[in-house]
């Protein structure tokens, strides 16, 4: 039963002999006390489904969904009963969200899942789906190389300490300054300033060195930003080449800016699965040939 309970206990011997009678009390809530180090899937009632991550006074938000945002922002969160709670998010990047603020009263029906109620939209409900996550986010960039993958062309981004340099696909580079903040066990925004426009990528990290990123790019304070979505790794090299000779008894994510599904790969055969109704569930043959060090 939500809230105390009080359970009372004694022993009758064979004499009828009655003990004393001990008393335990505990408490059932099925509203968390903290929502830190949980990713929520929130689905909306008649619309579609966006990703809160929450740290323990900030959050990040993504969706391969256009029909919602990304972004980062404080978070405030205080169980109010046994099985409510109060959740209030305050967006502070990108600019074109910054201010914002939705105030939610969350009923939780199990310890993992509520009903929501967003009291800064009428009519806004869903539900929301809660699990633990590990820590992805790196303590720092600095010194790492990092291939964004957006629109079928690749651009690389080398960071300093508080410096970096973009080449794109041309073999362009441009180079500037940058900051980086940890928002969520998964979330990450990096502000990249350079001398036209400044850049403010999120990134959702799938692993410690992959995920999908989200940038949108602000080119003086009287353009309209512009916004692009992709796949982003982190580079390293093994020392036979990253290449594997084979795809046998591998499973992968495939991430993209619209979602992302999963394949499994036997000797000649594959499966591909998704949750997203962007992609489809199937079977069926491959080949594979290793063309290189980093080449397949």
């Amino acid at each position: 039963i939500l809230g105390t309970n009080t359970v009372q206990a004694y022993a009758v011997d064979t004499s009828g002999n009655i003990s004393a009678t001990n008393t335990v009390r505990f408490v059932y809530n099925l509203a968390p006390i903290s929502i830190a180090g949980l990713m929520g899937a929130v689905n909306e009632n008649g619309g579609g489904t966006f990703y809160l991550c929450f740290g323990t006074s900030t959050f990040s938000q993504n969706s391969g969904d256009t029909n919602y945002d990304n972004g980062v922002g404080n978070l405030s969160y205080k169980r109010l009963t046994a099985n409510t709670a109060k959740m209030s998010l305050s967006y502070t990047a990108p600019p074109c969200l910054a201010g914002s603020t939705n105030v939610v009263l969350l009923t939780f029906i199990t310890n993992n899942l509520c009903v929501f109620s967003n009291q800064d939209l009428a009519g806004n409900t869903g539900t929301i789906n809660f699990w633990p996550v590990p820590n992805l986010v790196p303590p720092s960039l600095s010194s790492k190389k990092s291939a964004l993958i957006a629109g079928g062309e690749q651009t690389t981004v080398a960071f300093g300490s508080r410096s970096f340099a973009i080449t794109n696909a041309a073999g362009q580079v441009q180079n500037g300054t940058y900051t980086f903040k940890q928002y969520s066990p998964v979330g990450a925004l990096v502000t990249e300033r350079l001398s036209q426009k400044t850049n403010y990528l999120q990134l959702t990290f799938g692993a410690t060195n992959h995920g999908i990123f989200a940038n949108t790019s602000y080119a003086g304070s009287s353009n309209a930003p512009t916004m692009e979505a992709g796949a982003f790794a982190m580079l390293s090299q093994s020392p036979g080449g990253n290449a594997p000779n084979s795809l046998t008894g591998l499973a992968v994510q495939v991430l993209n800016s619209d979602g992302t599904f999963e394949m499994g790969f036997g000797m000649a055969s594959f499966s591909q699965n998704s949750f997203d109704t962007n992609y489809a569930n199937g079977v069926g043959t491959y080949t594979y040939t290793r063309l290189g060090r980093n080449r397949a």
